[in-house]
């Protein structure tokens, strides 16, 4: 009996050890997978924003270097909205199953004022994909003496193939590119700094009588309002599709401090550089030819997959509005969106920017203030 007894106390112990492994790689597999997601909604987030403009340094330089030391306010406070904002907008759209922005919109905005809304967003991502495709058409002419158009018709291509596979796809490509962008320009910011340090004026630079705005908390509010609104095409679908609340609001949190953090360290060094930094067309790989080869071509590598998944980004919320209003084939509507955006990168990528965004961020602020208003 005593045998049997420690028989089946053997055999017990080996069922709650086999149950308590069992949990216990249960548990594993759902913390990896959840973690999982939260970097790739995180990478998303980043990757729709840091596109031509914010990585290679040109709206930084518009909307706050330009504004000298108290650019350094508006890009905190452009930070904090990142992170507050992108979270209310992926929760909402969790709430409501969205699938696509224009539910979102109309939500937040009601029906009349959304549906005017959710047109003004469709050409705000066209002149977006324009202003993309410039960027790399820049990259082209100017540092690697190729033609123009040779870096506009690769990414409209590669962009245009990544749409048709859909949601999915862009996050993949988003958690691949965000972090090699976020390390190289961390390197290149750290290097920078470390070579030429920070200038004993840094908090006495004076606002750029040629900045658009006298305002930098105008100026913010204007980046912070399109960079939320063009935002929309990729989190409101990613926050209806993913069923992980707390995913969804980690991702958020990471997103918004990653792009707030990088978006910092970019202000600081062209800050370094000014007034150099903001006669360039290009200003973070005019800041990077001191640094040698490796680090420029690097760069130059990661600046254009920026463009690319922020390309992508524009070219999916568009294609999918002009699809809902028209009722048009989805593939055909790619092909001839991404035609129209070909023939609009030929105005060139400074004059762009300066010209798109501002209008952008003001019409924007409308939907900014009904988002921060509206429940999650």
């Amino acid at each position: 009996m005593h045998k049997n007894y420690k028989k089946s106390f053997r055999n017990s112990a080996h069922r709650t050890y086999t149950l308590s492994t069992t949990i216990t790689h249960g548990v594993i597999a759902l913390i990896s997978k959840r973690l999982l997601l939260i970097l790739q909604v995180g990478a998303t987030y980043i990757g729709t924003v840091v596109g031509a403009g914010f990585a290679s340094g040109q709206e930084i330089v518009q909307f706050f270097t330009m504004f000298g030391s108290k650019g350094l306010l508006g890009i905190i406070l452009t930070g904090l909205l990142f992170g507050w904002l992108g979270i209310k907008i992926l929760l909402i759209s969790h709430r409501i199953n969205a699938t696509s922005y224009q539910d979102l919109v109309r939500y937040v905005c009601g029906d009349s004022l959304g549906s005017a809304f959710n047109l003004c967003i469709a050409v705000f991502l066209l002149g977006g994909l324009c202003v993309m495709l410039a960027g790399t058409g820049s990259i082209c002419f100017f540092y690697l003496s190729l033609p123009y158009n040779l870096g506009v018709l690769v990414t409209v291509i590669l962009s245009g193939l990544i749409v048709l596979y859909g949601i999915r796809a862009i996050m993949l490509a988003n958690s691949i590119v965000v972090p090699l962008l976020t390390l190289t320009a961390f390197a290149v910011s750290y290097m920078s700094l470390l070579h030429h340090g920070i200038p004993q004026n840094l908090l006495l630079i004076a606002v750029n009588q040629h900045a658009f705005t006298s305002s930098w908390l105008l100026s913010a509010l204007l980046y912070t309002a399109y960079n939320m609104t063009l935002a929309l095409t990729l989190l409101s679908p990613m926050g209806g599709a993913i069923k992980d609340r707390q995913a969804l609001l980690w991702g958020g949190m990471i997103g918004g401090a990653g792009l707030g953090i990088l978006a910092f360290m970019l202000v600081l060094v062209t800050l370094t550089h000014y007034p150099a930094s903001i006669l360039e067309e290009l200003p973070m790989l005019f800041i990077t030819k001191d640094q040698g080869p490796y680090i420029i071509v690097s760069y130059i590598i990661v600046l254009w997959a920026e463009m690319l998944t922020t390309a992508i980004a524009s070219l999916y919320g568009l294609a999918q509005t002009v699809n809902r209003l028209t009722g048009l084939d989805y593939n055909y509507v790619v092909l001839v969106s991404a035609g129209i955006a070909v023939i609009g990168s030929q105005w060139g990528f400074g004059q762009l920017i300066s010209l798109l965004y501002p209008l952008f961020g003001f019409i924007s602020l409308i939907f900014l203030a009904t988002l921060a208003l509206a429940k999650k």
